[in-house]
């Protein structure tokens, strides 16, 4: 099982998001002299590797599994390893992947407005934080949770 994030930003803006609707997805950015953070993690992914155990074949594990050095006994550590990078070759595919949450993006704004004051009631915030995400899609099979456990 794994993890993977394309991009993370973490910077500064002169803008603060003004949402259309309560409700709405539709927003425009107003300029304003607040302290303003944008954070953006981009296709952010979990997933797991599907038919990982034809790495070391099940009955060579059950073989050695009670010797001092396991599988190490029958094949050499730099054969394994060879294997691995073979598995692992983002090139050659070699190893299905199946995404337990496909690819998502997430943005965030942080607005601070730190000459707020209440009494005044034009000021729109003292603090605002607003948070967007594509569709989440999670997918998950009973051959993938055998796999998993």
């Amino acid at each position: 099982m794994g993890l993977t994030i394309e991009k993370i930003n973490l910077g500064n803006s002169n803008f603060h998001w003004t949402f259309h609707t309560p409700n709405g997805m539709q927003f425009t950015r107003t300029p304003n002299d607040y302290v303003n953070k944008e954070f953006d993690i981009v296709k952010l992914r979990i997933y797991v590797n599907t038919l990982s155990e034809m790495l070391v074949p099940t009955s060579l594990w059950l073989a050695t599994k009670d010797s001092e050095l396991q599988i190490f006994n029958a094949i050499d550590a730099s054969e394994i390893r060879v294997l691995m990078c073979t598995a692992f070759d983002t090139k050659k595919q070699s190893m299905h992947y199946f995404n337990l949450l496909e690819p998502m993006y997430i943005n965030v704004a942080m607005n601070f407005n730190n000459g707020y004051n209440p009494s005044y009631k034009n000021e729109p915030f003292k603090y605002q934080i607003a948070v967007l995400n594509s569709k989440v899609i999670l997918s998950v099979t009973p051959a993938i949770v055998k796999d998993i456990f």
